[in-house]
């Protein structure tokens, strides 16, 4: 056999050549995976509604809430009547928006209850949906993660 420029046999230079080609090709599709994009599913917005029912109706939530609803003029029985029979609608209907649009029916102290709610669930989402996410363990963490600033801009743009 012939030897090349190295001093190796040319079948064994070709058997190095593959080598070095499969590890690049194996680096560069580690570099190019495709990025997934989350959508904001109804499970998604169904959990988060849960957890956010949970939060309100916990020991958690007081400190903002007794603020809020001093700032709206509100009972904390009337409020908490009407949060029990939100919780309840939610668990039935498993539609958490519904719970923070006003209707035009709705006289002032609902729609002031409803907007309290819509501020106990931002505050939810942004200060306290972390720790929820990472103390789950049945949940895909990673997707909940991405989807929770959709979750936030959807309650504010109710």
């Amino acid at each position: 056999m012939r030897m090349n420029y190295s001093g190796i046999f040319p079948s064994e230079f070709d058997s190095i050549q593959r080598r070095k080609n499969t590890r690049r090709k194996k680096m560069n599709t580690k570099l190019q995976e495709p990025k997934r994009k989350f959508t904001l599913t109804p499970k998604i917005m169904r959990n988060f509604g849960k957890a956010i029912c949970e939060f309100m109706l916990s020991k958690k939530a007081i400190p903002s809430l007794d603020q809020l609803i001093k700032k709206e003029n509100l009972d904390y029985k009337e409020f908490y009547d009407f949060l029990i029979q939100s919780v309840e609608f939610f668990e039935q209907n498993g539609n958490f928006i519904a719970l923070i649009i006003p209707q035009m029916t709705d006289d002032n102290k609902i729609k002031a209850c409803k907007r309290v709610i819509k501020e106990l669930s931002r505050i939810f989402v942004k200060y306290y949906s972390l720790n929820w996410i990472l103390k789950s363990q049945d949940l895909k963490k990673e997707c909940y993660l991405k989807c929770r600033i959709k979750v936030l801009n959807a309650i504010n743009l109710c």
